[in-house]
């Protein structure tokens, strides 16, 4: 629970500095980094898809690993873009 928070609240951050008018490439690189540095295997980005932008932060969850003879299913989308197997996401779109 409290990774999906940090990552709630990088994505949050993401959101504020992009949709500002001086929201730039060194903004994301350091929510990014933060990401990186709180949630194992963090990443911020932002996507675009449909005229829509988001704000998405991913991190790899121990308890969403699949075993080795696991049967895996599709995982479902955020932000309009597949997270990876055994990562968790949050995405908040946002308007710039």
């Amino acid at each position: 629970m409290s990774m999906r928070e940090h990552a709630a609240w990088i994505a949050d951050s993401v959101a504020e500095a992009m949709s500002a008018t001086s929201g730039n490439e060194a903004a994301l690189a350091s929510w990014n980094s933060r990401a990186a540095t709180l949630l194992p295997r963090g990443d911020a980005s932002v996507v675009a898809t449909g005229g829509v932008s988001a704000a998405r932060v991913t991190w790899a969850a121990s308890q969403n690993l699949p075993r080795a003879n696991d049967v895996i299913d599709k995982p479902e989308p955020c932000g309009g873009v597949n997270a990876p197997v055994g990562f968790s996401c949050v995405a908040l779109a946002f308007v710039k």
